[in-house]
């Protein structure tokens, strides 16, 4: 019940930070959750008017990198992905993340 609560309570912190009118993001240090990657992943599904979005040092996996990734194509206006001290996604989150990223913008959206 206990660790339950601790998420739900994570969760709520983070979804007041990612309203869909926002054009900047600020999600560094962003404190490690069961569930974030997918609030993330869900709320880019949802085609935010964000530019950009800042996840220095937010400790993103490989896997929550993947996940992110999956769901860019969504972010049609996204141009600007900070992942600044996020060595634990490794090279090949970079990777998915980098491709996906410039997917979108060549393509527009």
């Amino acid at each position: 019940v206990e660790s339950s609560l601790g998420v739900k309570q994570g969760i709520l912190r983070s979804v007041t930070r990612l309203s869909l009118d926002l054009k900047e993001v600020n999600l560094s240090e962003w404190p490690v959750v069961p569930g974030r990657a997918l609030l993330l992943a869900g709320w880019m599904r949802c085609e935010p008017a964000a530019t950009s979005i800042d996840l220095r040092g937010a400790s993103i996996t490989e896997q929550e990198a993947e996940a992110i990734a999956a769901s860019i194509e969504h972010c049609p206006r996204l141009v600007s992905l900070n992942l600044l001290r996020n060595e634990a996604m490794g090279e090949v989150g970079a990777r998915s993340l980098a491709s996906a990223l410039a997917r979108t913008i060549s393509s527009g959206g």
